[in-house]
C-alpha cells in the first residue's frame, strides 16, 4: 500500500466526525452516501455560506445540488446514522432528557418558492418538530427525531371542518414521542421534558400505554380528583416546601438572563380525562406529581415566572421536586439548538427551488447544528475532558499555533475546556476574567477560522511542489 502523505492523513483524520455521523446513510447507491459526506463537510466548515461559495468549486456545487435533488434521498435516510449515533451516546448516562419542541424557517423573501403560513401573516416557510437528548447535567447528546412539515396554503384550508387528532398539527408531538421511545427501547430512564403547546390529554393516555416517562409545563386547569378547583389551584394551595434560587434564561426582547428567588410547592393528583375523551382515551384518568415554582419579588416591570409541572415520575420528597424543576430549566438547551440552525448554519438563507430539496438540506444542517451545540456545552459539563472528543489530533496542533501567536509563553491544548476557549478567542471572545464561557456563535465562528487554517494546512505541501 502507497504511503499515505502527512497531509491526507491530516485529511482522513479531519474527516472522521463527518464519517461518524453520516456515513451508514442508507440510499441504495454508495456514490449518494460519499456525496453526503462531502457536502456535510463543506456545509460545516463554511456553515453562514451559500451552498456555491462552502462547497469550493463548480464540480462540489453540482454534486451537493444534485444530491439534494436525488429522488432516493430525503430527510429520515440522511438523519437516521446520527439517530443512532445518538442512542449510542445515551447509555453512558444514567437519565437523559427528551426535549421535544417547535421551530419555523421564514422563507418569505424566498419568492420562487411558495410556501405555507408559519404564524404571523404574511410570512411562509417550513415547520420543523424536534426531539433532542439532553443529558441531566445539559450535555447536547444529539437529535432523536425530527418531523418536517410545510402547511397548506390558507385557500386550501377549510375553517369549519372538526379535524380528527391525526389531522391536526399537535400529533406530532404523539408521533415524535412514539419514535423516540423506539429508538430508545433499551435505554430505561428517558424522560420527554415539553413546554405547554404538549399538554393535552391524548399525550398523557399515549404516554402511559407506551409506558413513556414526562415532565410538562400544563397550560389548562385540568380537572383532577383532590381538588373541584382545579390542578393549578390545587397546587397554589400546598405549603411552600422550599425558597431558593434558579437562573432564568435570557429571553431575547423582554429580559436579561437574571437570577430568581422562587418558592416551590408540590403534591400528588390524578388527573381526569375531558369529558369529551372519556369515551375514547385508554385511561380515564392519569395519577400525575404537580409541581407549582413562582417567582417572589420580580423586578420592576418584569412579570414574575410561574411554572405548574406535571410528570410522571415520582415527586417524593423536596430532592426529587428540585430536581424535576432543573429538568425543566434545561428545557431551555432546544431553544439555543434551534438558534444555532439558524444563526450559526444561516438555515433560512438558502435558496434551494424545491419543497423536496430544501427538507433534504435542512436534515443536513440539523447535524451540523448539533454539533455547534455539542462543541460549546461539553467544555461547560466535561471541561476536563480530552480535547480529541471534539476536535482531531490535527485540528488541535492547528489550533495551539494559532493560540500561540499572541501569547508571550506556547501553551499546549490538552482539554476541551483549552480548546472551546481558544475557538472562542478565534470567534472573537475576550476570554477575560469576568466573561463567560463563548457562546454558540462565538465558537462557530472560531471553528471557521479554524477550517480556514486547515485548509491552508493541506495547501501547503502542494504550494512546494
Amino acid at each position: 500500500m502507497a504511503k499515505i502523505s502527512r497531509s491526507k492523513k491530516a485529511e482522513a483524520d479531519v474527516d472522521e466526525w463527518y464519517r461518524n455521523e453520516f456515513s451508514r446513510a442508507i440510499f441504495g447507491d454508495k456514490r449518494l452516501s460519499d456525496r453526503l459526506i462531502k457536502v456535510a463537510k463543506d456545509l460545516s466548515e463554511h456553515p453562514t455560506m451559500p451552498i456555491n461559495q462552502a462547497s469550493g468549486d463548480w464540480n462540489s456545487t453540482k454534486g451537493a445540488y444534485r444530491f439534494f435533488d436525488n429522488e432516493n434521498v430525503n430527510p429520515v435516510a440522511i438523519l437516521e446514522p446520527h439517530f443512532e449515533n445518538t442512542m449510542k451516546r445515551m447509555m453512558s448516562h444514567e437519565v437523559v432528557l427528551s426535549i421535544q419542541d417547535t421551530t419555523t424557517f421564514n422563507y418569505s423573501s424566498h419568492e420562487s418558492l411558495q410556501l405555507g403560513p408559519i404564524g404571523k401573516e404574511g410570512t411562509n416557510g417550513i415547520l420543523q418538530h424536534n426531539t433532542l437528548a439532553v443529558s441531566e447535567d445539559g450535555l447536547p447528546l444529539g437529535l432523536l427525531d425530527q418531523i418536517t412539515w410545510i402547511r397548506p396554503s390558507e385557500e386550501e384550508v377549510t375553517t369549519n371542518q372538526k379535524l380528527s387528532l391525526e389531522e391536526r398539527e399537535i400529533i406530532r408531538w404523539i408521533k415524535s414521542l412514539e419514535n423516540s421511545v423506539a429508538r430508545t427501547q433499551h435505554h430505561s430512564n428517558v424522560v420527554s421534558v415539553n413546554d405547554r403547546e404538549s399538554d393535552f390529554y391524548e399525550f398523557y393516555d399515549r404516554a402511559e400505554t407506551l409506558n413513556a416517562q414526562y415532565l410538562i409545563r400544563l397550560k389548562h386547569n385540568r380537572e383532577i380528583e383532590e381538588s373541584r378547583k382545579g390542578a393549578k389551584f390545587y397546587l397554589q394551595d400546598q405549603p411552600v416546601a422550599v425558597t431558593y434560587d434558579i437562573c432564568v434564561p435570557r429571553r431575547t426582547g423582554d429580559y436579561a438572563e437574571r437570577t430568581a428567588t422562587v418558592e416551590l410547592r408540590y403534591a400528588p393528583m390524578t388527573v381526569y380525562a375531558p369529558d369529551d375523551l372519556e369515551e375514547s382515551a385508554i385511561h380515564d384518568e392519569i395519577k400525575m406529581y404537580g409541581i407549582h415554582v413562582r417567582e417572589i419579588n420580580p423586578p420592576e416591570g418584569i412579570e414574575a415566572i410561574e411554572w405548574f409541572l406535571v410528570s410522571n415520575v415520582a415527586v417524593s420528597n423536596i430532592k426529587d421536586a428540585l430536581e424535576r424543576v432543573r429538568w425543566y430549566l434545561l428545557r431551555w438547551t432546544i431553544e439555543v439548538y434551534h438558534k444555532s440552525e439558524k444563526s450559526c448554519c444561516s438555515s433560512e438563507d438558502c435558496r434551494l427551488e424545491t419543497d423536496e430539496r430544501m427538507l433534504n438540506f435542512l436534515a443536513v444542517n440539523s447535524v451540523i447544528a448539533w454539533r455547534v451545540l455539542f462543541v460549546t456545552y461539553i467544555a461547560r459539563q466535561q471541561p476536563e475532558a480530552p480535547a480529541e472528543v471534539i476536535l482531531s489530533p490535527t485540528e488541535v496542533k492547528v489550533l495551539e499555533g494559532a493560540n500561540n501567536l499572541k501569547l508571550p509563553k506556547p501553551t499546549k491544548i490538552k482539554t476541551v475546556q483549552q480548546a472551546v476557549a481558544a475557538l472562542g478567542k478565534l470567534g472573537g471572545h475576550m476570554g477575560r476574567k469576568n466573561d463567560k464561557a463563548p457562546g454558540i456563535i462565538t465558537v462557530c465562528r472560531g471553528m471557521m477560522r479554524l477550517n480556514d487554517f486547515m485548509y491552508g494546512v493541506f495547501l501547503a505541501p502542494k504550494l512546494k511542489a
